[in-house]
């Protein structure tokens, strides 16, 4: 009797240690790149600033597989600050960013736009800054799990063009 109950909590023992085992991962860790930490961190340059409303005018060519766009950020001051994050996706460029009749300098960092306003503006306002973009977005592979634009046709031939942003967010 001794021995079936070691007998058999050896081979309980063994069944769940392969299943440890199992659960190990076989290839190594992802590090989180500069890319990454930028997406999901609210930085300084995106904590001063809160978002009210987007007004997004996008035309897009259906040959071309591309885009022109103007984006209206209304926002409210939370803290006087003069640097601002902005996301849009590679491939995507923006031509312009302006605020109250200004053209701001921009620097590019991957998928983010540094905006310079120069001076900080007043907290406790609302504020719009405007943005003027172009280029190929990204295209879905997979709707809606892959996030990307999707240019297909309907039933009558006519093209129809739509935007999944499951997983990827709304910066497709």
């Amino acid at each position: 009797m001794n021995k079936i109950l070691r007998a058999t909590s050896v081979l309980v023992l063994i069944i769940i240690m392969g299943d440890l085992l199992n659960a190990q991962p076989l290839s190594k860790k992802k590090e989180f790149t500069h890319a990454d930490t930028l997406r999901g961190t609210i930085g300084p340059e995106r904590a001063w600033w809160d978002v009210t409303s987007y007004a997004i005018n996008i035309k897009p060519d259906f040959e071309n597989k591309s885009i022109e766009g103007l984006t209206e950020i209304r926002f409210k001051v939370l803290d006087s600050k003069n640097k601002m994050q902005v996301d849009l996706q590679q491939p995507l460029q923006a031509s312009s960013f302006s605020w109250n009749g200004k053209q701001l300098k921009s620097v590019r960092d991957g998928n983010v736009y540094w905006v310079d306003f120069g001076e900080s503006p007043k907290k406790g306002t609302i504020q719009t800054l405007t943005i003027k973009y172009s280029g190929i977005p990204r295209q879905a592979v997979r709707p809606p799990w892959d996030g990307g634009w999707i240019w297909t046709r309907d039933k009558n031939g006519n093209p129809w063009m739509s935007v999944a942003c499951q997983g990827l967010g709304a910066s497709v």
